[in-house]
């Protein structure tokens, strides 16, 4: 007896080893709305953990006295579906327990409180401004107004269908009332629609959705049409000469010309189509505050378009496509003195000869042309720079011998025109009536010397100056600028009758002259001005004030030139004395 006691003691003990302790299931939890409607079917979805991941049943007390039969078991891990329609309005506090495959019952776990309303009608939605474009970096307004059939309270909330959500409102408003939206839409795509979604509800949690479509349209970019000019001209036609030489144009959008309408478009582009199957682009900042240039070498004759369009960071251009004219015509007729002439400077005609004022610092000459062709010189002088004709006298400067010689028909001395005690270096002169205009060279100073009495009558100092011409009234000065600025063009007027005169200036321009324009001569309404800064004549028109033509380049090939320096018009011809190269070219012109 006793060893069977013993034994039963012993049974105990190890099956209390090995048996398995069994825990009731946790961590209830459930998906559900918090709201619902009376005769509403209402959805829970229940799910909980288990130490011996038993299958599990559920049971849910619905907050309203009723109280579900267990669910099914099943397997660990999934979830159970319960159901329940609530029969009369009211705040119910749904609550649920687990109860695991061997009858182990969790405590009752709160769900969700849910609020039961009454059945009614879902409010309306009527949209009282509503755009259906909306401008890229532009804010969108939205109004809609909510009315209840019910005259329930009403709340509304937009879906801006750019992933941005206009939340509800914190306190509902009266059926009927205004709802205000303010929306800057954040998407990258532009000229796209995006569905905007207005939901309202009334208090009773009873929905009402509309959508509107509003395209998202990106504005193009502005150019001023007027604001794009050849730079240095102020036009937007050239017509200049090309001769074997790359030529460079430079094409200016004038400060505040292009901008764009979308504060957001912080970078634009200005595409430049040279008309030659050339492109070139650059970015500058909205809004422009400076003036952009761009530049492009033309190798052969011909007549381009040359367009400037500016572009968008959406890639949208502007439409208006501004086109400038660019006719690159050769003007050249021929070369005179090729061979001959050294160092040709001043340029006259006296009768159809052509007069040459030689300035070799070997030994100057004056030299003669009859038809393009070489009949002769004159001797005598030391460096000869410019000369004039009136009448049957010829005027030549001398640089080296500080004085102006009169000549007669033959090119003999008949007279000087000096200062005096003082050195006269003599530069350019003009003459008209009983007048010589001359430059001083060294004292950057204008003379005005009367012919009869060969005195000074004015004199005015004029730094820089370079050139000078009589027209009718009006003396015309041409200077130069070493420095920093540009050279100009300026008009004079000379009151020379009584001893206290001066020459005082009225007017001047400065359009496309570089820092040393050297001669210039006046036809008509044009200006013809030497440029040895580009190795270039360039055309001005007086009144415009604006440059309408450059020939030539750098180089040594017809139409090109090296230092070119004095120039003249006669019968329609352009006389340049291309200095650097030892010759004389011809042009038709304008």
């Amino acid at each position: 007896m006793k060893k069977l006691y013993i034994g039963l003691i012993l049974g105990l003990v190890i099956w209390g080893c090995f048996k398995r302790t069994e825990y009731p299931p946790v961590n209830i939890t459930g998906l559900m709305k918090d709201y619902t409607h009376v005769g509403e079917t209402l959805n829970v979805y229940l799910s909980a953990e288990d130490a011996e991941f038993d299958s599990l049943s559920f049971q849910v007390d619905w907050g309203d006295g009723k109280i579900s039969d267990w669910s099914k078991f099943v397997e660990y891990g999934k979830m159970v579906e319960m159901k329940h329609v609530y029969q009369s309005t009211g705040i119910c506090t749904v609550k649920a327990r687990a109860k695991d495959y061997h009858g182990k019952i969790s405590e009752w776990t709160k769900i969700q409180v849910v609020g039961v309303y009454p059945v009614s009608k879902p409010p309306v939605i009527n949209f009282v401004e509503a755009r259906e474009t909306c401008y890229v970096g532009t804010q969108y307004k939205l109004v809609v107004k909510i009315t209840d059939p019910e005259n329930d309270s009403v709340n509304c909330m937009v879906e801006w269908g750019d992933g941005k959500v206009e939340d509800w409102k914190v306190v509902d408003l009266p059926s009927g009332k205004e709802f205000v939206f303010y929306h800057s839409f954040a998407t990258r795509d532009v000229d796209v629609f995006l569905p905007v979604v207005v939901k309202a509800r009334d208090c009773n949690w009873w929905f009402a959705s509309e959508t509107l479509n509003v395209l998202y349209y990106d504005r193009p970019p502005y150019l001023e049409r007027d604001a794009i000019k050849f730079k240095n001209t102020g036009i937007d036609t050239i017509t200049d000469t090309i001769m074997f030489s790359k030529t460079e144009y430079w094409v200016a959008i004038a400060e505040g010309g292009a901008s764009d309408p979308d504060p957001g478009d912080s970078l634009l582009c200005a595409e430049f189509d040279w008309g030659d199957g050339e492109k070139w682009r650059t970015s500058f900042k909205n809004p422009m505050k400076a003036e952009i240039t761009a530049s492009h070498y033309y190798v052969e004759p011909g007549t381009y378009n040359v367009i400037v369009r500016v572009m968008n960071v959406h890639g949208k251009y502007s439409p208006q496509a501004c086109t400038l004219k660019l006719e690159l015509v050769s003007k050249f007729d021929k070369v005179i003195g090729e061979g001959v002439l050294n160092q040709p400077i001043g340029l006259a005609f006296f009768g159809d000869s052509l007069l040459v004022a030689d300035a070799d610092e070997e030994g100057g000459y004056i030299y003669i042309f009859e038809n393009g062709e070489y009949a002769g010189r004159w001797e005598g002088f030391k460096r000869p720079w410019d000369i004039e004709v009136l009448g049957d006298t010829i005027f030549v400067s001398d640089l080296s011998d500080f004085k102006v010689f009169m000549l007669n028909v033959k090119g003999e001395i008949i007279g000087e025109i000096t200062k005096g005690e003082r050195k006269l270096r003599p530069r350019s002169m003009s003459v008209k009536d009983s007048m010589l205009a001359v430059v001083d060279a060294d004292a950057q100073k204008l003379y005005i010397f009367n012919l009869h009495n060969k005195e000074i009558m004015d004199s005015a100092v004029i730094s820089e100056i370079n050139d000078v011409e009589y027209v009718d009234t009006v003396i015309w000065i041409l200077k130069k600028y070493a420095g920093r600025g540009v050279g100009k063009l300026e008009k004079y007027v000379n009151i020379h009758d009584s001893p206290d005169s001066y020459i005082n200036i009225y007017n001047s321009f400065s359009v496309g002259l570089s820092t040393t324009p050297f001669a210039f001569v006046i036809d008509g309404n044009k200006i013809y001005v030497t440029d040895l800064d580009e190795d270039a004549v360039k055309i001005y028109d007086i009144n415009k004030e604006v440059r309408i033509a450059r020939w030539g380049a750098g180089g040594t090939a017809e139409g090109l030139f090296q230092n070119p320096h004095g120039i003249m018009v006669k019968d329609g011809k352009v006389y340049v004395s291309d200095t650097g190269n030892g010759r004389i070219q011809v042009f038709n012109g304008l």
